[in-house]
């Protein structure tokens, strides 16, 4: 209707248009769940590289793969003319950043959980700049910036979310079964 695609002044108006619209909606609960997940991967990190690698410090190694995972991703969409993504793709570019996460804490092998990051990195730059694309064409410029500033507000909650989860959880159950309930309620959303 040309109320949604005119929209409101409000300060809330995004958060109504993405709810209203299910691809949008989908989008900001895939960030929720996303963003929550990897940020109490990132609070729980040290832990686990201490673990697994024997220094907090070799945490370096998983972001480092994550990084590469998310460059390579980027370069082949270098060359795409996708307009963007359906539902169903995000849905499986998403599983595929969030399933390697689960298994991070599952697997325990130094070498499978850089490899699982890298993965993750992987299929997170073509969710994120293909969604960003189908945002762009079809939203009206006028609610352009509404529309991804709610998306955003969704994922940063997810971020609190999961530092939440991280802080409150991880000291009474452990790394591995706090990143568990993390990525199962970030899979969930």
């Amino acid at each position: 209707s040309s109320d949604l695609e005119e929209g409101p002044a409000s300060p809330w108006a995004g958060i109504g248009l993405v709810l209203q619209r299910p691809f949008l909606r989908q989008l900001a609960l895939a960030q929720f769940g996303i963003f929550a997940t990897i940020t109490c991967l990132q609070a729980v990190l040290p832990a686990a590289a201490q673990q697994r690698f024997g220094s907090a410090a070799a945490a370096g190694w998983v972001y480092l793969t994550i990084g590469a995972g998310n460059v390579l991703g980027a370069l082949v969409l270098l060359r795409t003319r996708r307009r963007g993504l359906g539902s169903r793709t995000m849905a499986l570019l998403t599983l595929g950043e969030l399933i390697p996460l689960g298994a991070f804490a599952l697997v325990g092998s130094a070498w499978v959980d850089i490899s699982l990051a890298g993965l993750s990195g992987l299929a997170s730059a073509p969710y994120e700049i293909l969604a960003m694309t189908e945002v762009a064409h079809i939203v009206s410029s006028r609610r352009l910036g509404q529309a991804i500033s709610a998306v955003w507000l969704f994922g940063y909650a997810g971020m609190l979310a999961g530092g939440l989860l991280a802080v409150f959880a991880a000291p009474r159950l452990g790394w591995m079964p706090t990143l568990l309930l993390a990525w199962l309620g970030g899979s969930a959303v």
